[in-house]
């Protein structure tokens, strides 16, 4: 934004706490576009992004109960992680849960992917993309079409003519985007593939049975969670 060439940061800093509902935390870290972000949220100019949906019927699972139990080690670790600066110059933050099926995984990625801080975070946008056991490759460009379209945001209609096609066209949209992308329920290397597009500032949160999917991500072990 403009102004942000007019003022600097700490006139900004007070700036917001004299307008916004609650004080604004201005760490060293923080860039000058999230700062203006969270300064125009709180005068309330723009809105939080929602967890959008990139199944064909475009739902979500129901959310859980607000008596469900966040499991609260591996919520911090997931939210450490996300939260976390890259450890490459060019790779998007890689996060993975691995577990049994019905062992609550992907309730638990949608609750963190509600959480207020991960939706400050990744403010450019947070899809979740379900995966499933044995997708056809028509299966996955119907997703990859759907994903294409929400990021253009403009009604624009994506006809690619295969899958890397497709995710070429992702390349291009998430490269300077701060998106977490949400793989859920990966079964084969080659599904999580089709997606693998982010740039340095967004991020991955893949839930799998298959261990496999994630050293094929190159998920660091410190951001794997058994579930």
């Amino acid at each position: 934004p403009v102004f942000l060439n007019e003022v600097g940061t700490t006139d900004l800093a007070a700036w917001a706490k004299n307008r916004a509902q609650r004080p604004l935390f201005v760490t060293n870290r923080m860039q000058p576009n999230d700062l203006a972000y969270e300064v125009l949220y709180r005068l309330k100019l723009v809105d939080r992004p929602e967890v959008r949906s990139v199944a064909v019927n475009g739902s979500l699972p129901d959310h859980p109960a607000h008596g469900w139990v966040k499991r609260p080690a591996i919520w911090t670790k997931m939210l450490k992680a996300l939260l976390s600066e890259p450890g490459g110059d060019s790779h998007p933050q890689r996060v993975g849960l691995y577990g049994l099926g019905g062992a609550g995984k992907t309730s638990l990625v949608l609750q963190v992917a509600h959480s207020e801080e991960i939706l400050r975070r990744f403010r450019d946008g947070i899809f979740w993309v379900p995966i499933g056991p044995n997708p056809s490759d028509q299966q996955i460009e119907r997703m990859q079409r759907r994903l294409c379209e929400l990021l253009k945001n403009d009604g624009t209609n994506i006809h690619c003519e295969n899958r890397g096609k497709y995710l070429n066209v992702l390349r291009d949209l998430l490269e300077q985007k701060a998106c977490l992308i949400i793989l859920d329920d990966v079964w084969r290397q080659k599904d999580a593939d089709g997606f693998n597009a982010l740039g340095k500032r967004g991020a991955f949160l893949v839930t799998t049975e298959n261990h496999d999917v994630l050293r094929h991500l190159d998920v660091p072990e410190g951001n794997k969670c058994d579930v």
